[in-house]
């Protein structure tokens, strides 16, 4: 009887290690994660409900902050849009910190949590300035036009709120992204498959979050009052908390590793110090750790930039080699030596996004204000000019489970890869979408133009152009659909191809285009500001927007765009997807595209 047990207890422990995931998860307890009890599809609602949440209050502040600095604080337009983009840009770049924080010290659990207190205490410091005598803006009668701009500590308090808001969600968004993602075991065939659809509901639930924030909350702040939008807002950030700790207890963690930045230093450190030896036979002489560490598969090594393989080469004593012995900074393994390569690789790729988010961070800035000249009126309803993002919304939704259900069966039969397309084609869709809608753009500028001046509206800036709003719609539908092919894509592109060891890092990158691109599109209109306006000449963009050319400023971005799409079928051309050990390119089906 008791061998019978033994045989039993044994036969339960083999069976559950079966069922442990393949990538060094632990859950709650801190006990490898099981595969059938915590994470998967269990935690999705946990993560996908906060992530709408955050967006909810988060693109309530963001498509209403041009209208709020140009007729609350009397920012002049050109500026207005240039401080939008700068926020923008500036909030991805606090995605890198919280990628290294999550990486390396806190963990992304602990990541998220406490950067979703830092966007409350953001928003706090935002109502106090719309609460306090002393610090609401000030008020201004008749036209908005001429009024004194707001300085000193009212607009400094405002921005400080705004720029902590930034650190709290641009921290949480790539952890929140990545722990969403951990949740999906690589190893385990059906989790595979279940990951690349976390990353389609994924951006559907950050569109959606955006739609309440761009009908509801943005309606509320123009036409009740700021202040109860931004609590409201408040109010959707401390729920999101609350949901995402109620998912605890099913969810699988990652534990911190090594700093991704020192473990790409060390590579460059090494291989510097190396300089002058030659790697004739690259795969019998290059260092790996004898066994895999904290679900860190090992990388295949590839003949890409080997330079960067010196690193890894032995060149002395066996106790070189030597685990407790090796001195990172003089020897690296090959899988850490692939992991800075990644960044060589994958550096094209995050060019060409740089220069598709500066064109889409358009809709944010110079689409709102093209919309603030128009006819807003739906029958009695005055729709608010920041409210027509809800298109750019729906567009998002619709186009991916249009892609998801219908697409996605269809493309398979000529490409024969399960997705349809892959991640890089994908993207390349997106690029020549957004294209589109800066035409669109332009050719509705130069008839709002040419009403304006046929009703002699040109030079009267508190008068509506008898030109309605919604022909702005096919701009922002172009949008929405470009986004829901590259953001997605993007997103799986950049977690999916990072090695194990820098995906918080990886993460972070693909949101750090989107502030490059933000910065760069606020450059361009400083410095076509400055080239086109002077004397009586009011520029591109001017405060008085039909008196100007916005039209010449969306056909710059359209050139830019196609010359930026031309380039990026270069590089994705020649871009090769990543291989882990044991050789997985016979059943990659990115390798196989």
């Amino acid at each position: 009887m008791s061998i019978q047990m033994t045989d039993q207890f044994c036969g339960m422990q083999e069976a559950q290690k079966a069922d442990n995931t393949t990538d060094g998860s632990v859950d709650l307890r801190g006990k490898p994660a099981v595969i059938s009890r915590v994470g998967g599809h269990r935690s999705l609602a946990f993560t996908l409900g906060c992530i709408f949440l955050i967006r909810v209050a988060y693109d309530g502040v963001t498509y209403s902050l041009v209208l709020y600095l140009t007729r609350k604080l009397h920012i002049n337009n050109s500026k207005a849009a240039s401080d939008v983009s700068n926020w923008i840009a500036s909030t991805t770049i606090f995605s890198l910190l919280g990628a290294i924080v999550a990486d390396s010290y806190l963990g992304r659990y602990w990541t998220c949590l406490g950067s979703m207190i830092i966007h409350i205490i953001g928003l706090l410091l935002i109502i106090t300035t719309t609460a306090l005598p002393s610090l609401e803006p000030h008020k201004c009668t008749g036209s908005s036009v001429g009024c004194t701009e707001t300085t000193g500590r009212r607009l400094n308090v405002f921005y400080l709120g705004l720029y902590i808001v930034g650190v709290g969600f641009g921290s949480f968004l790539p952890c929140l992204i990545s722990f969403g993602a951990d949740q999906y075991d690589e190893g385990h065939p059906v989790e595979v498959n279940q990951k690349s659809l976390y990353f389609s509901m994924l951006y559907v639930a950050i569109s959606s979050g955006g739609l309440i924030g761009n009908s509801i909350i943005i309606y509320i702040e123009e036409n009740i009052s700021y202040k109860l939008g931004y609590a409201i807002s408040v109010g959707f950030v401390a729920f999101a908390l609350l949901v995402y700790i109620s998912g605890t207890p099913y969810y699988r963690f990652q534990k911190p590793r090594s700093n991704p930045l020192a473990r790409i230093a060390q590579v460059w450190v090494a291989a510097a110090r190396k300089w002058r030896i030659k790697v004739s036979a690259p795969d019998n002489h290059l260092y790996e750790a004898p066994v895999e560490k904290e679900g860190i598969r090992k990388l295949v090594h590839s003949n890409q930039f080997r330079f960067l393989d010196k690193a890894a080469a032995v060149i002395s004593s066996p106790e070189e080699v030597n685990e407790s012995q090796r001195n990172p900074w003089k020897l690296c393994t090959v899988t850490q030596v692939e992991e800075a390569k990644f960044l060589f690789q994958v550096a094209p790729i995050w060019l060409s996004i740089v220069i598709y988010s500066t064109l889409d961070v358009q809709i944010l800035s110079l689409f709102v204000e093209q919309a603030a000249t128009m006819d807003n009126r739906l029958n009695k309803f005055l729709v608010p000019p920041a409210s027509m993002s809800i298109f750019q919304i729906l567009a998002v939704c619709v186009c991916t489970f249009t892609y998801e259900s219908v697409l996605v069966p269809f493309v398979r039969r000529f490409t024969g890869h399960p997705r349809g397309l892959t991640m890089l084609q994908r993207i390349g869709v997106g690029l020549v979408l957004i294209v589109f809608a800066m035409l669109s753009a332009a050719l509705v500028e130069i008839n709002l133009v040419r009403i304006a001046n046929n009703h002699r509206l040109h030079n009267n800036p508190t008068s509506k152009v008898p030109l309605s709003m919604f022909w702005l719609v096919p701009q922002y539908l172009l949008v929405g659909a470009s986004e829901a092919f590259t953001d997605a894509a993007q997103f799986e592109f950049f977690y999916d191809q990072a090695p194990e060891g820098i995906r918080g890092i990886s993460t972070s990158l693909q949101l750090t285009a989107y502030s490059v691109g933000g910065y760069l599109s606020s450059f361009l209109i400083i410095v076509v500001t400055a080239i086109t306006r002077h004397g009586t000449n009011s520029g591109w963009i001017s405060n008085r927007l039909n008196n100007g050319h916005l039209d010449y400023f969306f056909w710059m971005l359209m050139i830019l765009g196609s010359l930026n799409f031309v380039s990026y079928l270069a590089f994705s051309h020649n871009y090769k997807y990543k291989k882990t050990v044991p050789d997985q390119a016979a059943t990659d089906p990115e390798q196989r595209s």
